[in-house]
């Protein structure tokens, strides 16, 4: 799944220990909010790597992010709120060691 936080803080200048207290959240929502749920992922297999802007095989709501992605705007300070997952068991797959996650914002 890839999932962008819906709420921002209402002040946005902390991080705050418990981040799932809703009385700190804004009453305004994230406009980019959304998730996608992944059933089956598209294998571009002459380079073998996911197609991670197909979301022909998800379920998604609001947004729509891709595959291995997530994302909010919580806070102006390092606390991530997005979130993702992604379950290769029993695929035969794995992650190249090459691949590192990267937090941008």
């Amino acid at each position: 799944y890839a999932r962008v936080f819906p709420y921002s803080l209402e002040t946005p200048k902390v991080c705050p220990h418990d981040a799932t207290d809703e009385r700190l959240y804004s009453k305004q929502l994230n406009s980019d909010r959304g998730a996608s749920s992944f059933f089956r992922v598209r294998l571009l297999v002459d380079v073998l790597e996911i197609a991670t802007d197909d979301l022909t095989f998800a379920t998604t709501n609001g947004s729509r992010p891709e595959f291995a992605s997530a994302g909010d705007c919580f806070s102006q300070e390092s606390c991530p709120q997005g979130t993702f997952q992604i379950d290769l068991s029993g695929t035969g797959f794995e992650l190249a060691s090459i691949y590192q996650w990267k937090q941008e914002g």
